[in-house]
């Protein structure tokens, strides 16, 4: 687009960098990162969906292959979904009820060895047929159009679970795998057309797709394990449009120094997401101490770390919901202004527990 416009480039090849990893999955019931969630939102269609809104507008929800909001049982454990006419895969083929229970079936079959069981235990007989004593998931029929799922007791995230990308609409025979399927048929406005592990992914419009979500490139191309800074110099030198492994930390400074923010090529934006140091509570261990946990948000220097990222990389918190997300509650629990390291000390109560800390070998995580 032109900068600082809102005219928008229709056709032609948007080519994109992932820099320092791969996709773990592009698999929907396997790939549970935000990288290859964000190629499954331009694959996927859900049942509900939420709007390409910012802020607030942006976390509700909204029906995208159903009809409506579901009907709701009297007792809150019965919701059923009509699903819309017309919505197609992009092999041509309609997108039914079945596809949503394929989902579901794929996630809580104990050979496809899906994350997403996490989000079915309260469906009707997703354990047993994860534990292998079923032979699909009871709670969930599909009939023509109509969708229905029962659980065993109110759940009220049901929907914000049932809209994530692990239960999008599948082929009703895509099979089971457990190392993922790569390539195949897909209900939302592009498709992946290869994958060369290691090497790229490739996507095109689904030409079927009859949506409202933006389908302005004809092909997209991801590269993959591409060097941070090299895709840095390649983004400005205009031969790769954008790295979803994000700039490297110095690079912030200069680009707001010369271009500033949102104004057509520089933007910064809220992400519903949370950098956290996860501390080990299993019994026997260390950090099964609540004071010695308590402690160490105490000693933690959070404008430190936040530096490590960059200018406008990110805001200190002490919470565990980010603040774009609704439900966010600023309780003022842990120092955010820097660290208290006697307070910390005095919650250890002179503890000198070894303790392992695991990290990637990025640069950003080496430095935190």
């Amino acid at each position: 687009s032109k900068s600082g416009s809102a005219e928008v480039k229709r056709g032609g090849t948007l080519r994109i960098n992932l820099s320092e990893t791969d996709f773990e999955f592009v698999d929907p019931s396997l790939s549970y990162e935000a990288s290859g969630w964000q190629v499954l939102y331009s694959t996927n269609v859900t049942l509900l969906n939420y709007p390409d809104r910012p802020g607030a507008a942006g976390a509700r929800l909204q029906p995208e292959a159903a009809a409506a909001m579901p009907t709701v049982s009297r007792d809150g454990r019965t919701y059923t979904f009509r699903v819309r006419s017309g919505v197609r895969f992009s092999d041509g083929s309609p997108v039914t009820a079945a596809a949503f229970k394929r989902a579901i079936e794929r996630a809580a079959d104990p050979r496809q060895a899906s994350p997403a069981i996490a989000f079915l235990h309260d469906i009707v007989g997703a354990d047993a047929r994860n534990a292998g004593r079923a032979g699909q998931v009871s709670g969930v029929t599909a009939r023509g159009q109509t969708l229905t799922v029962r659980l065993t007791r109110n759940n009220p995230t049901i929907l914000a679970e049932l809209a994530m990308p692990f239960f999008g609409a599948v082929k009703p025979n895509m099979p089971i795998n457990p190392k993922g399927e790569n390539v195949y048929p897909s209900a939302g406005p592009y498709h992946i057309v290869s994958r060369d592990i290691g090497r790229q992914v490739v996507l095109e419009r689904n030409r079927f797709y009859r949506g409202t979500r933006p389908q302005n490139a004809d092909r997209i191309v991801i590269s993959v394990l591409s060097d941070q800074a090299q895709s840095f110099l390649q983004a400005k030198a205009g031969q790769v449009d954008y790295d979803m492994g994000g700039l490297p930390p110095t690079a912030h400074q200069e680009l707001f120094n010369t271009y500033g923010v949102n104004k057509g090529r520089y933007f910064v934006n809220p992400g519903v997401n949370v950098f956290y140091a996860a501390l080990n509570s299993t019994a026997g261990r260390p950090f099964s101490n609540v004071n010695l946990r308590k402690a160490v948000n105490f000693a933690v220097d959070r404008p430190a770390w936040l530096r490590v990222g960059g200018l406008l990389s990110g805001k200190r918190t002490d919470q565990i919901l980010p603040p774009s997300m609704r439900g966010f509650r600023d309780a003022k629990i842990y120092p955010i202004q820097g660290a208290n390291p006697t307070r910390a000390r005095q919650l250890a109560g002179g503890s000198n527990a070894e303790v392992k800390i695991l990290h990637t070998t990025s640069p950003t995580a080496v430095a935190r």
